[in-house]
């Protein structure tokens, strides 16, 4: 089992996903998680529903994750994934990644 708590910040003019995770193992141990996913191929398929191509995956200096999450497709180039997204407030949106990642964002 793990615990991860942090933030993914979807940026689609840049076609780019932020993940910023602290991740604690089973054995207490913290892992830090921090990659930049960029997107190709991004297309609306219906009203809130997006899918897009992996095409490069930037691992930061300071991620210690390794191999830790190579479950989630989003880190995979190539791989085939879906963000869908639902209006929940003004100004607010709940979104999923691959009904892998979860996340509530505030439009800018």
């Amino acid at each position: 089992d793990i615990h991860a708590d942090g933030s993914l910040v979807l940026d689609f003019k840049m076609k780019r996903i932020t993940l910023q995770y602290e991740i604690k193992t089973k054995d207490n141990g913290v892992k830090i998680l921090y990659r930049d996913v960029y997107m190709k191929n991004l297309h609306r398929t219906a009203p809130g529903v997006y899918t897009f191509e992996v095409s490069q995956v930037k691992v930061f200096a300071t991620d210690t994750a390794g191999d830790l999450l190579s479950y989630l497709r989003v880190l995979h180039p190539e791989a085939a994934n879906e963000i869908r997204i639902s209006k929940v407030g003004e100004k607010t949106f709940f979104y999923s990644l691959n009904r892998q990642l979860y996340n509530v964002c505030t439009a800018q």
